[in-house]
């Protein structure tokens, strides 16, 4: 059997494998995830706006933010995600951290160790990575041609559910609505259920207007957004934020309010001022 692949189709043979060595030059783009390319970037602007932010608000950036991040930013977020996701939240429910991975542990932290967390199967690995490395119960639910797989949910009882709505990854499904409410009704069953909606690429659509978030068909408090700039902006800007139900914004400021929000001052005040 031939090991290479020809570069043209011949007719009635099909196609090929071909020595990747002899095509890697032709490659042009690259699609791994979570990387920016350096060309791309608006650097001169990005420095025109850090010195603005630099001579007008020294005494502000000198000044330790709260737990949940500089209200500059909070306020930014806030209003962007009421234009744009149809999100009525306050500045106050939104907590700032440095990536995803140290919002989770915060999470984890909040709802409780000895919860049973669910993330998707198939889907991004190293959300499980993070749960099992925190050492509590994570349990792979299955999915089916609209999303997570309730049946499979309520079968391995779930507490905490982690998915990705507006765009699964790896298999892109779009959750519609009726399994939206679904979701909900099986979340509101249970004080101790939530849904962890992770929302990591919804700015970006070839056609259509985007899905109603959960959290914003949520009148129960059940639904924890998050989301980051790592697509909008860049990857290597860690900065990612979440949205507390009221009920966990109070637990969180009762329980784990000593903790320093892990993005400075400088990143955060700039990125709330110009956004």
């Amino acid at each position: 059997m031939k090991n290479y692949l020809s570069k043209d189709r011949l007719p009635k043979k099909g196609y090929y494998v071909e020595d990747i060595k002899k095509t890697v030059s032709q490659i042009k783009e690259d699609f791994s995830s979570n990387h920016t390319e350096t060309d791309n970037f608006p650097f001169s602007i990005w420095a025109k706006l850090m010195r603005e932010c630099l001579t007008k608000n020294k005494k502000t950036l000198m000044t330790n933010s709260p737990s949940g991040g500089i209200l500059e930013l909070r306020k930014a977020i806030a209003e962007y995600l009421r234009q744009f996701k149809n999100m009525k939240v306050l500045p106050e429910q939104i907590i700032i951290g440095t990536g995803t991975e140290y919002l989770y542990g915060l999470l984890v932290q909040l709802l409780g160790f000895d919860k049973i967390y669910g993330v998707e199967d198939p889907g991004y690995k190293k959300i499980s990575q993070i749960y099992r490395s925190l050492s509590v119960s994570c349990n792979y639910i299955s999915m089916d041609e609209q999303g997570v797989n309730i049946g499979k949910m309520e079968k391995q009882k779930v507490n905490v559910m982690h998915l990705s709505p507006s765009h699964h990854f790896p298999t892109g499904i779009v959750m519609p609505v009726g399994r939206r409410y679904e979701l909900l009704w099986g979340a509101s069953k249970k004080d101790s259920r939530y849904i962890i909606e992770d929302e990591y690429d919804s700015e970006f659509r070839l056609t259509g207007k985007p899905v109603q978030t959960l959290q914003s068909i949520d009148v129960l408090g059940k639904v924890i957004y998050m989301n980051t700039f790592t697509k909008s902006l860049s990857s290597t800007i860690r900065i990612s934020y979440m949205v507390l139900p009221v009920d966990l914004l109070n637990r969180f400021n009762n329980e784990l309010y000593f903790y320093s929000c892990t993005v400075s001052n400088f990143l955060s005040f700039k990125k709330g001022l110009y956004s």
